[in-house]
Formats: C-alpha cells, sequence, structure tokens
C-alpha cells in the first residue's frame, strides 16, 4: 500500500503524539509498504528517506506561545505534496493546517481516510492565562470549542482511530458519529529489555545506591510532576530514597525551584533528554515509575516502563487507569500524601513489587508495535475495497 501520514507534530519534537507517527510510519515501511509523512518544518535536520519511507517538509512558524509547536501558514504546499504521492489511504494525526490539507485533498480525489485523535483539550488550559479575561466562561468555551473542532474533524474521516478505550469514550461522548476503533501508539516491547546493564549510566547521572522513583517525560505543567516531588517530603519520612526525572519543558525551571523550596537537592536528580541508547536502559535503574499527570489520552512512557518490568503509579484519571491491573497502583489526582502511601507500599516489599513487576510486562506486550502495524494494516486494507468497490459499482451504474 501507498500510505501518507499527515502530522501538524513529529519527530524529533519532544511531544508524544509526535513520536506515535514516528514509529508507526517506521514500522509500516519496514513491512514493504510504501510510506510518505507530510510534516511542518521542525528548523533543524531532516530525516533521510529511503524507496518505502520519505519524510517531506513543509515551510513552517513557530506558535506565539508555544515555540515547540511549529505551523505552515496556508495549507497548498500539503496539498500540492499529498496530490504528488498519490496515496492510497490517508492517515492524518492533528486537526490543524496539515492535517486539513490532506483531508481537503483526499476528499476531492476520493482516497480513503483514516484520523487517529491524540488530543485531550484539558491539557490545552495550561496555555491559556489562569488570571484575568480568561476566568471561568472563557475558559470552558476555550475548552468546549476545541472539542468542537475536533468532533467535526474526526466526523469527516471514514474512520477514526484512538490509543485506548478511554479515549474512544471521550470521542463518541462528545459527539464523533463514525467508527472509532481503539488502536495502542504501540512501543519497541523488545528494546526494553529488563536484564540491560546500566551500571555505566548510574555513574553518570551520579545516582546514590539508593531505591529510584523514575519519572519520564516533558516537563510541562499538565504533567502534574510537582505533585511527585512534593510526595517526596512524605516518602522520605518513611525511608530514603531517590527521585530521577528524565525529560526537559517549559516547566523545569519551577520544578527545580520547588525541589530547592522544598530541601530535596539531595533526593532529586534532573538528568534532562538522554539519547536512545540511554532512554531505554534508564528504567533499568529504577524501582518503580510513576505519572502523575491528569491529562492522558495513553502515555506511552507508562508502557516502556511496563516493559522494563517495573511497577506503576499513576494518577486516577482518564486513560491511566486502563494500564493498572495489578502491576501498580492508583491515586488521587493531585494528592501527594496518598501518592507517597502507595510508593511506600511498593518500595517496602520486595516480593510484591517483583509480581507487579511480572505483570507490567505481560501488560506491556499486547502494546508491541508488530501487533499495533496489524491493526492498522486490517483498517487500511478494508477501507481500500470499500472504496474499490464502491468505484466499480459507480461505474456500473453509469
Amino acid at each position: 500500500m501507498k500510505v501518507l501520514f499527515a502530522t501538524d507534530c513529529f519527530y524529533p519534537q519532544i511531544i508524544g503524539s509526535a513520536y506515535a507517527v514516528y514509529r508507526i510510519s517506521r514500522a509500516l515501511a519496514a513491512k514493504g509498504h510504501k510510506v510518505m509523512v507530510v510534516t511542518p518544518d521542525v528548523g533543524g535536520g531532516s530525516l533521510q528517506g529511503d524507496d518505502n519511507y520519505r519524510v517531506t517538509y513543509v515551510h513552517s512558524i513557530p506558535l506565539p506561545y508555544f515555540r515547540e509547536i511549529r505551523t505552515p501558514i496556508i495549507p497548498l504546499p500539503v496539498m500540492t505534496k499529498v496530490r504528488m504521492f498519490n496515496p492510497d489511504i490517508v492517515h492524518i494525526h492533528h486537526p490543524f493546517v496539515v492535517g486539513h490539507g490532506a483531508l481537503w485533498v483526499a476528499r476531492w480525489y476520493h482516497i480513503p481516510v483514516v484520523i487517529t485523535n491524540h488530543l485531550l483539550p484539558e491539557s490545552f488550559l495550561m496555555f491559556v492565562p489562569k488570571a484575568g479575561i480568561f476566568d471561568g466562561a472563557t475558559r470552558s468555551a476555550i475548552l468546549n470549542n476545541t472539542w468542537r473542532i475536533i468532533v467535526n474533524f474526526c466526523n469527516r474521516a471514514d474512520v477514526v482511530t484512538a490509543p485506548t478505550r478511554t479515549a474512544v469514550e471521550l470521542l463518541k461522548l462528545h459527539g464523533v458519529k463514525r467508527e472509532v476503533i481503539p488502536i495502542s501508539n504501540g512501543i519497541e516491547f523488545n528494546k526494553f529489555n529488563i536484564d540491560q546493564k546500566c551500571d555505566d549510566l548510574k555513574q553518570r547521572l551520579r545516582l546514590p545506591d539508593l531505591p529510584v522513583i523514575l519519572y519520564a517525560g516533558r516537563l510541562s505543567e499538565e504533567k502534574r510532576v510537582d505533585v511527585l516531588i512534593k510526595a517526596m517530603k512524605y516518602v522520605l519520612t518513611e525511608m530514603e530514597v531517590h527521585l530521577l526525572i528524565v525529560g526537559d519543558g517549559l516547566h523545569r525551571g519551577y520544578l527545580e525551584q520547588l525541589v530547592a523550596e522544598l530541601k530535596l537537592d539531595k533526593y532529586v536528580t534532573f538528568a534532562g533528554f538522554l539519547d536512545e541508547h540511554d532512554y531505554v536502559r534508564v528504567f533499568g535503574l529504577a524501582s518503580v515509575f510513576v505519572m502523575p499527570s491528569q491529562s492522558e489520552l495513553q502515555c506511552v512512557a507508562c508502557i516502556e516502563a511496563m516493559a522494563s518490568g517495573l511497577p506503576l503509579v499513576a494518577a486516577n484519571q482518564y486513560a491511566l487507569r486502563e494500564l493498572i491491573d495489578g502491576n501498580g497502583y492508583l491515586f488521587e489526582p493531585g494528592n501527594p500524601v496518598d501518592l507517597a502511601k502507595k510508593l511506600v507500599t511498593i518500595l517496602g516489599d520486595n516480593e510484591l513489587r517483583t509480581a507487579m513487576g511480572r505483570k507490567s510486562r505481560i501488560i506491556a506486550g499486547a502494546h508491541d508495535i508488530d501487533k499495533v502495524i496489524e491493526e492498522y494494516e486490517t483498517v487500511y486494507e478494508k477501507l481500500i475495497r470499500r472504496y474499490k468497490c464502491n468505484q466499480r459499482y459507480s461505474l456500473s451504474t453509469v
């Protein structure tokens, strides 16, 4: 098949959906499909293509208040690239300029369209000022309008996918009428080997010989890493542990200041972003993984931690609930005391922690990228057959 991916966020941008699109598109090409990705340029480097895989960039500008995200000014260059590739199917990942350009071309030339929703409007509110004219009703209006944009866009697809059952239910609840299928964003399961040696990494990060609590992800407000840092104050009254924070973002300065205010400098390490070799091994340094975010439609980092054999403690909110089944605990969102209690329980019981880690790895296996690709191939093939049948029927009635 010739598959075109249209995405407004793409590798090397540090955004979950950007990595998901990169992972899925590369895996499809590895199976022999011809794949082209159309995305805004990111102002640095380009990916080398091959016979089956090509990334093509359109000129873009950064958004005023969130410069990590870039957008084309008009969709015309996107439309031109889609038409030149002449795909069998168009797979769109965001309802913005690139997505709309690809959708218009696909509809004009009767090409089947799959739309994947990665967006949770509640997380957008972190970009809206919390005072002044944006109080109360205005913030609520922004939330409702964002949902309306997502729903209207999805209703123009042939099939909609979302990474979890929770994400599917949210789309239906807000008015999506098309068929919506849960398909995981997937992970490269075999990369996360629980027996990998990582002593050199531990030395470089200067970690003490203590149990390590790990967070990995973007450091932005909606991830609520502040709750995890505050929980450390309570955990340390029960046992000596160390918190390792992997990742970076706009909120890092505030979090470092919070660590200093709570006098936790000795017990917290900010590692920044790690290269892929170190990233897949960093889970081997930890005893437990924590995700305090309250706006997750899946959380690939959690699944990678589970594939590495780690127990999980996650906020009892949205799709994180789907990841806990005997392999960890949910805690009350935003409550550092409850989070601390769950961490102390796991860290204080080696047998429990080992059993939870084994269960984590079993659950994570269902998210292997090979299984994800098989599910997408089934969706694509069914849609292409349907369009061809409709085309034959139309010709036979002329």
